[in-house]
């Protein structure tokens, strides 16, 4: 099963790279559930290590779901990884509609984030790659490339506890007039 679900993530970045995205109308929701729970089967986890929240109404997105599972993936795998660099280790997700939008944000409990490697982070995505030690160096730069292709922004910030917190807004298919 683990290496079924590898193999996928291995096709969806060559699809990705080869342009061959197909855009449907979603539920965001659905698609973040659907990766949270990918998340812990992949890497056997405990429930609870991951709060979420997600909301009652659904948000309806114009998606690859495929793509979007992958970036969202990347990005709850990057925080882990940072979470068990703290002193406990625990992520925190929050999906809410904010102005026709769906405003998606991860942080974790890792360590404390100073403004010189926030900027640091920036600049690296505005490249497109990172530089992570036992990682491909896409991870960031292929999130915010498949941000874009959806019309979306990734920004970061100091999250309440003061670690790095990601922030992912989409457009609702409802700004385009699509319903």
């Amino acid at each position: 099963m683990r290496a079924e679900k590898l193999n996928s993530i291995v096709q969806l970045v060559r699809e990705f790279a080869k342009g061959e995205a197909v855009l449907e109308h979603k539920s965001l929701n659905k698609v973040i559930g659907s990766t949270i729970a990918d998340f812990f089967a992949l890497y056997s986890l405990d429930q609870t290590i991951l709060t979420y929240q997600l909301p009652k109404k659904d948000l309806e997105v114009y998606c690859s779901s495929d793509q979007l599972e992958l970036a969202v993936m990347n990005l709850l795998k990057n925080s882990f990884r940072a979470a068990q660099s703290g002193l406990t280790t625990h992520i925190f997700l929050t999906l809410e509609e904010k102005d026709n939008r769906g405003l998606l944000k991860i942080w974790d409990t890792g360590p404390k984030i100073s403004e010189e490697t926030l900027e640091a982070i920036r600049e690296k995505t505005r490249c497109r790659t990172t530089i992570q030690k036992g990682g491909l160096g896409l991870g960031l730069g292929i999130v915010k490339s498949i941000v874009s292709l959806h019309s979306g922004t990734i920004s970061f910030e100091v999250s309440p506890l003061g670690a790095l917190a990601v922030v992912v807004e989409l457009p609702s298919s409802k700004v385009n007039g699509d319903e």
